[in-house]
């Protein structure tokens, strides 16, 4: 890991060659370390060491240098990480590629309330907002193609409904879930249109 200025010195043979080799090692660590380089460009990359795991950031600016971390097509904050056992996360965490599988990341549980769920992760269980019944009409988080998937729960029925608000199901009928169930949906425009379900 190193970090260097990227001009080399006019110096006899032997120091130059060492300059360019701290200009090699510095441009194949990506400039890693727990502050951003001194002497900035734009376009720049720069690896931050600081926590694990480590959080790879660009240059935006030669001139007034900001380092962000790497942003989705959307431009929201979506910093891609390198784990010290070499996994790679993007966008918070939701999706992890690790030792050749696609993990989507943890399963987060939310209530529904008065028909509406606001999901924060790519995988959510469902939960009723009192007793052990409720109909889902609302989803109400992401931005176009985004994918997500819904879980029922233990001991409750959800029915996502069709076409009550924003949710278009195959077959226009409603889905009544179980704990085992999952439906997956993407944004198209307003709508969460269904693209699969594990009916059990």
């Amino acid at each position: 890991m190193a970090q260097d200025n990227y001009i080399v010195v006019s110096a006899p043979r032997a120091e130059a060659l060492a300059d360019i080799n701290r200009n090699f090692e510095a441009t194949v660590t990506l400039n890693s370390g727990n502050s951003a380089p001194s002497t900035t460009y734009a376009g720049m990359l720069w690896l931050n060491t600081t926590s694990t795991p480590y959080v790879l950031n660009i240059n935006d600016d030669a001139n007034t240098p900001t380092f962000f971390p790497f942003m989705d097509t959307d431009g929201n904050m979506a910093p891609l990480s390198l784990t010290s056992s070499g996994d790679i996360k993007a966008t918070a965490g939701d999706i992890i590629l690790s030792a050749g599988f696609l993990n989507l990341g943890a399963r987060t549980t939310k209530t529904i309330a008065s028909g509406v769920i606001t999901p924060t992760t790519t995988r959510t269980v469902m939960t009723p907002q009192s007793g052990t019944t409720d109909d889902l009409d609302t989803v109400t988080a992401g931005t176009e193609g985004d994918v997500i998937i819904l879980y029922g729960s233990s001991g409750n029925t959800i029915t996502v409904k069709e076409a009550v608000d924003n949710i278009l199901l195959k077959g226009a009928v409603d889905y009544s879930m179980g704990i085992w169930d999952s439906l997956t949906l993407c944004l198209r425009g307003s709508f969460w249109t269904e693209i699969a379900r594990g009916d059990r």
